[in-house]
């Protein structure tokens, strides 16, 4: 029972330490992770009361209460790294109609870097506003300041079918790369 105890206290450290290491790519499955670790410590902290040896069970309330303090960290530092939810549709709406209503591309440009910098679009809605531009000319520069605005940079290649020339998609990538 003791060793069956000790064991799940250092994997659920052991856990928690390579879940601190790695940067989350996605919320969803480290908070799940975090979760689950804390409910293991729970568990192991229930079952503690069954070790009779007092040494054994001090020194294992010490690795449990670290542990359970770890994952709280976590739990806290995930969430503030979550990433901001991005324009609703009715919202987003309102913004491509602002840009559709500009009569030129330098205008709609000019319109898009007014946009605050809290603001936060997905690659899709990104790829949906350069898609009002008549030439890569302003849609380049308009590109590279709507990368700064997205959720989900991973999927940002997408926004290059809004492109005309290759040579404008290169110029972007280009950009985007030296930011």
């Amino acid at each position: 029972m003791k060793a069956l105890l000790a064991t799940c206290a250092l994997l659920g450290i052991a856990w928690l330490a390579s879940a601190q290491k790695e940067p989350p790519r996605r919320k969803s499955p480290q908070e799940t992770a975090a979760a689950k670790i804390a409910a293991d410590l729970k568990e192991a902290r229930a079952l503690l009361k069954d070790v009779s040896d007092r040494k054994t069970r001090e020194k294992l309330e010490l690795l449990i209460g670290r542990a359970e303090l770890a994952a709280k960290d976590l739990q806290a530092d995930l969430a503030a790294l979550a990433p901001a939810a991005s324009l609703s549709k009715d919202d987003f709406a309102k913004l491509l109609k602002g840009v559709k209503d500009q009569s030129f591309d330098d205008g709609k440009r000019k319109y898009l870097e007014a946009l605050p910098k809290t603001t936060r679009l997905t690659s899709a809605q990104a790829k949906e506003l350069l898609a009002t531009f008549s030439f890569d000319r302003d849609r380049v520069p308009a590109g590279v300041h709507l990368h700064g605005l997205v959720v989900d940079p991973e999927l940002f290649v997408t926004v290059l079918d809004a492109f005309t020339f290759k040579s404008a998609k290169d110029e972007l990538l280009s950009k985007i790369k030296g930011k």
